[in-house]
C-alpha cells in the first residue's frame, strides 16, 4: 500500500486501487457493501506512518529508496 486513504465509511484502501474501482462505475464500499456517502477521500497518514515504521524495522526499501 503506497498511499492509503479512508473513504466516508470508515475502511481504508490504497488510492489507486479504490480509485480504479470507484471509476468502474462501483459505488459500493468495498468491505460493507453499502453505497459511499461521499467520493472524498481523506488521507490516512497514521497508517502511512505504520506502513512506513514496519518497513523501516524489517529493512523493506520503497521504490523511492531503491532509487537513490
Amino acid at each position: 500500500m503506497k498511499d492509503p486513504v479512508t473513504v466516508s465509511m470508515g475502511q481504508t484502501y490504497d488510492r489507486s486501487s479504490i480509485l480504479r474501482w470507484l471509476k468502474s462505475r462501483n459505488k459500493t464500499c468495498l468491505v460493507i457493501e453499502e453505497v459511499l456517502t461521499s467520493a472524498n477521500l481523506i488521507p490516512n497518514s497514521i497508517i502511512r506512518q505504520l506502513i512506513r515504521l514496519h518497513y523501516h524495522e524489517n529493512g523493506i526499501l520503497t521504490a523511492q529508496q531503491g532509487k537513490a
